[in-house]
């Protein structure tokens, strides 16, 4: 998702197999077929992929029309939240190659078509590639849409799209795409920090931090659907939780009923990852090494039962992404984001913030957040489950907002106290995480262990064969129990011991807001 001077651009992915079928959608909606071209690129880079490593993409390109001598050099960002800084490192890693080979070949036809609907005319690209890597020949298509204003009648075809061609919003550029496929990127992306420039608007920025958490979504959820990646599911929630600080710190003028409608289309999507994530942790990071040592009888029954139930969540995620409500879902959100009703609020309070410098915004803004947690973290280590669970949610949320203005902290005093806010924030939030986590795990081993018999477990439609007995099922639970024994919190001293000391130190700080630019 971009916006530039030539608009509000969308770049959508769809089966190749589907391209075809959308062009004739195209055609028969009315588009205007305004130029077809081909072209070649090859992409260079080390046997190490030392290039991508650094952020960037290499190589030559032409248009097929030019003939040989049209080729061209180019050096380019991987994506768009590629750092500046990158293009330094690139250019020691050419200077220092030993050898630079042909990664991959990329033979592209391209088609553009006019399409007016409404107030609206936008331009529609069909990208057919054929790629080349490393013996393989693989097809992608791709669909950009340029627009001055997204009207509803251009969404509603947009939507259409998504539910017969299978079209869905991509994060990844055509550079991006390359190198996942040779192997060079992880199939997961972590947070990447906003661009954002002392002279936006505060609505301007937030369009760009709330892109930059789409796209990271985007293409993890992207991941999940193609390769089940669990570091991708965790990358997924982290965007979404991104996302919903973003709405929060900019909620004084992005608030309405459309915004109320979007956060309650992602509870579901939220939901699946959550059940995903939390069996996760709670089998990798808790379970697992309290059964390291002596394990429990029933041990292996209960690690059978919990892979299960830990594949059939993944699996649900997985097809929730894959239903085409959930591109809708997405498409209509990146919509909102470049042109819901917040933009068009004649009320004038909104007006005036959304027009307000996004230095002064966030002035204002951490203010008000920054007294708030603090009376929150003064009665910390009184405070109750609930209560934990909700401060540990809101120094998230205070540590995305900081990490979200990296890019403008200019001077060196700005920098210095948002690393140290943000590691104060980090610190407060493992404190309590790992006090949730246990918690959560010693609630769930809880219930498990009461579930007895055939009606508690996830194997009982023949999932797994004979994990299904009586006897097995009582194993299940003894080990349950025995696990809820052995997993102990920390002790309520040593709890607000670190708790209080974490919240002392996140409150001696100098406020990083007033040095930002």
């Amino acid at each position: 998702m971009r916006v530039s001077g030539r608009g509000i651009s969308l770049r959508f992915a769809l089966p190749p197999e589907n391209a075809e079928r959308f062009a004739q959608r195209l055609d028969q909606q009315g588009g205007v077929a305004a130029s077809s071209s081909a072209s070649s690129t090859i992409y260079l880079d080390t046997a190490a992929f030392d290039f991508a490593a650094s952020g960037m993409s290499f190589g030559i390109a032409r248009e097929a029309q030019s003939g040989r001598r049209g080729w061209k050099r180019f050096v380019a960002p991987l994506s768009a939240t590629t750092p500046g800084a990158a293009l330094h490192g690139f250019k020691r890693k050419l200077r220092d190659a030993a050898d630079i080979l042909v990664v991959a070949r990329a033979e592209t036809q391209h088609r553009t078509w006019v399409l007016a609907l409404g107030d609206d005319e936008a331009q529609l690209r069909l990208d057919n590639a054929k790629l080349h890597i490393d013996g393989r020949e693989v097809a992608l298509a791709t669909v950009t849409c340029t627009s001055d204003a997204l009207d509803a009648n251009l969404v509603h075809f947009i939507e259409r799209a998504c539910q017969s061609d299978t079209l869905r919003l991509t994060g990844d550029s055509d550079a991006q795409s390359v190198y996942r496929l040779c192997g060079a990127l992880p199939p997961y992306v972590t947070a990447s920090t906003p661009d954002l420039d002392a002279g936006m608007g505060a609505a301007q920025a937030f369009r760009v931090i709330a892109g930059n958490c789409l796209d990271q979504f985007l293409l993890n959820e992207a991941a999940i659907r193609a390769t089940g990646d669990r570091e991708a599911v965790h990358q997924c929630r982290v965007a979404l939780r991104r996302l919903s600080a973003c709405f929060g710190f900019f909620k004084a003028f992005a608030d309405g009923a459309d915004y109320r409608a979007q956060r309650q289309g992602l509870k579901k999507i939220n939901r699946h990852l959550g059940v995903a994530r939390d069996l996760d942790i709670l089998i990798d990071d808790v379970i697992a090494p309290a059964l390291a040592v002596d394990p429990p009888p029933g041990a292996d029954a209960l690690m059978q039962e919990l892979g299960a139930r830990r594949a059939q969540a993944h699996a649900d995620l997985a097809a929730a992404l894959d239903d085409p409500a959930s591109a809708i879902l997405f498409l209509r959100l990146a919509v909102w984001v470049q042109a819901g009703e917040w933009t068009r609020s004649a009320d004038s309070k909104g007006i005036r913030r959304r027009s307000m410098p996004i230095a002064d915004y966030v002035q204002r803004k951490f203010k008000k957040l920054d007294r708030k947690f603090a009376c929150r973290c003064a009665t910390l280590e009184e405070a109750t489950q609930e209560e934990r669970h909700r401060t540990r949610i809101q120094a998230k949320n205070l540590r995305y907002d900081a990490e979200f203005l990296q890019s403008l902290a200019r001077r060196k005093a700005g920098r210095k106290r948002l690393r140290r806010f943000v590691d104060a924030t980090k610190e407060l939030q493992t404190v309590l995480g790992d006090w949730n986590d246990v918690a959560i795990a010693r609630g769930y081993l809880g219930i498990l262990a009461a579930e007895t018999g055939e009606a508690g477990s996830m194997t009982r439609a023949g999932k797994a064969g004979k994990t299904n007995s009586p006897k097995r099922s009582a194993l299940r639970a003894a080990a349950a129990e025995a696990l809820v024994r052995r997993i102990e919190p920390a002790s309520e001293t040593e709890f607000r011991e670190k708790s209080a000391k974490a919240g002392k130190a996140l409150a001696k700080l100098r406020p990083f807001w007033t040095r930002l630019v």
